[in-house]
């Protein structure tokens, strides 16, 4: 007997027994729902982006296909829909479940090859496309033999556990300029409570951790980022979300050995304290570095005796956030009336992706001074200046949060990181961390040698550079004997008014994402919480 299921106006008919995936093979986990609405809202920021053109989109582990049919519910026939389970129950559940909600399907038995490695990206003839917007494609197949013999614009992996084993297949054939969403829900390897099987499925060894969700998410990053170089092809991250019990990343493919490489340098080793939890990345490097503990921003190996810090991962180090997706994302999010709580999940996430935007260089060198001085105050000018990313920063600043109001930058102009992979010829070396005004202040207009001006020379971006504010630090987990205990935003104030860039994040409800280190951070509690007599 089934069990009729309503989420975002689709209905799904499923087993008793959906929420067991050994016992039934129609599942469906209702605690889920925040993570198909996160892929919805990826899917439909992305069709924003691309105006007239129609992209193909896979969701690869359909289950009931509830995914599939909210994109076709949501965005009609901006997209061509393609569902695919392996299960033949799961394939006849799909079709029982388009006839519930009145779509129409067809169901391929044949996989017409596509490869994306040489030929670019397939072209549809135009009646044959506008019959298929009209249904959803019904496939029944291994999705890695799927995603071998096809190529997609938009690709959802949503497996039951981890995902790594699909990475390469999704990586070889998604079309240029296309997304990949990725969601893991293996937290016991990812999360350090069993280190061998984050190091057998994703070659990096990490232990439990006051950080260990941004660490989760840097580890699969490392995962895809390795099997994206050896497809010839680099990524942007747009978002990385770690919720309840799933990790979910969706990064934006840029086919050419220059952009592979370009990513190369961004999976590095973490140096981690274990005795206060500090942390710190390797430099990316070809030779050992000498006294590894200099690193570190704390003294504990003076302290105590032995080896106090691990090495962890290797993971990415590179930025897990792009602050424009992301308010498209919760622009599509509020345009569709979804739920709430994914409006202020990515309310929170963009505040955490604007933290960076105020970094100055003191605050990213400074690491063995815990005192607060007058060069820590933020008199020095930030690494962005002038361009469209001014107005940006002078709003983050004046956030209670350190966060931009959303609704203040829907119709500002603003700059993506990410260039159109189409046009562009090359990348930055990333050890010189270029930034976006650096490379328009380098691209001024040459002098020919009959003195006139030529045309301004465009200087390509990288894809990412290392990640300036990495990780966070728990308020509990730090808290000072006899000092009274913030709220975190009134401590996120507290750093903002001491000249360092701070916010909340999602990852930790009770932990503050900012760019002073430990020390740093317990001289601000020292100095603006009032002192409590413990005796």
């Amino acid at each position: 007997m089934s069990q009729i299921f309503e989420e975002n106006g689709v209905k799904i008919a499923v087993n008793k027994n959906h929420a067991t995936p050994e016992k039934t093979d129609t599942f469906y986990n209702p605690r889920m729902t925040i993570c198909r609405e996160i892929s919805l809202s990826v899917l439909s920021a992305f069709c924003s982006e691309l105006e007239d053109k129609t992209p193909e989109c896979l969701d690869a582990f359909s289950a009931t296909g509830i995914s599939g049919l909210q994109w076709k519910k949501h965005l009609g026939h901006k997209i061509k829909v393609t569902v695919n389970d392996a299960n033949a129950d799961a394939v006849q559940n799909i079709k029982d479940n388009c006839a519930l909600n009145g779509v129409e399907f067809h169901q391929n038995v044949e996989i017409k090859p596509g490869n994306d490695q040489n030929g670019g990206p397939d072209v549809i003839d135009s009646g044959e496309k506008q019959e298929d917007l009209s249904k959803v494609e019904v496939f029944q197949a291994d999705a890695n033999v799927l995603l071998y013999l096809r190529s997609f614009d938009f690709v959802n992996l949503d497996p039951y556990g981890c995902a790594v084993h699909f990475l390469e297949s999704a990586f070889r054939n998604t079309r240029n300029g296309g997304i990949i969403v990725i969601t893991s829900t293996d937290v016991a390897s990812l999360y350090g409570k069993c280190s061998h099987v984050g190091l057998r499925n994703y070659g990096a060894y990490v232990v439990k951790t006051d950080y260990m969700k941004e660490m989760a998410a840097r580890m699969v990053l490392g995962a895809a980022a390795r099997c994206a170089t050896r497809c010839n092809k680099g990524f942007e991250v747009l978002v990385s979300i770690a919720v309840e019990h799933f990790v979910l990343v969706a990064v934006r493919i840029c086919r050419g050995p220059k952009y592979a490489d370009a990513i190369v340098p961004l999976v590095q080793r973490v140096l981690h304290c274990q005795i206060c939890e500090e942390r710190v990345f390797y430099p990316p490097a070809h030779t050992p570095v000498e006294a590894p503990y200099t690193l570190l921003a704390c003294d504990c190996t003076q302290k105590y005796p032995g080896k106090t810090a691990l090495d962890l991962g290797p993971v990415w180090i590179g930025k897990i956030f792009s602050c424009t997706f992301i308010s498209k994302m919760l622009k599509s999010a509020r345009n569709l009336k979804l739920s709430s709580r994914l409006c202020s999940l990515l309310e929170t996430v963009h505040c955490e992706a604007s933290c960076p935007d105020l970094v100055t260089p003191r605050t990213l060198t400074n690491h063995s001074h815990p005192e607060i001085t007058d060069e820590m105050r933020g008199k020095e000018s930030g690494l962005y200046e002038g361009g469209q990313n001014e107005s940006l920063i002078e709003k983050t600043h004046n956030q209670t949060q350190g966060c931009v109001n959303i609704s203040e930058l829907e119709d500002a102009p603003i700059t993506s990181n990410f260039e159109n992979v189409e046009t562009t010829k090359g990348v930055t070396n990333i050890s010189q961390g270029e930034t976006s005004s650096s490379l328009k202040r380098k691209s001024e207009a040459l002098e020919s040698p009959e003195g006139g001006t030529v045309a301004k020379k465009r200087k390509p971006q990288t894809l990412s550079v290392e990640d300036p504010v990495p990780f966070y630090y728990s308020v509990h987990r730090h808290r000072i004997k006899g000092v009274d205990l913030p709220k975190a935003p009134k401590l996120v104030k507290f750093l903002q008014s001491e000249g360092y860039c701070a916010s909340r994040t999602h990852f930790d409800p009770t932990a503050v994402k900012t760019s002073a280190n430990l020390s740093q951070l317990k001289a601000v509690l020292l100095k603006h919480c009032k002192t409590v007599d413990t005796t």
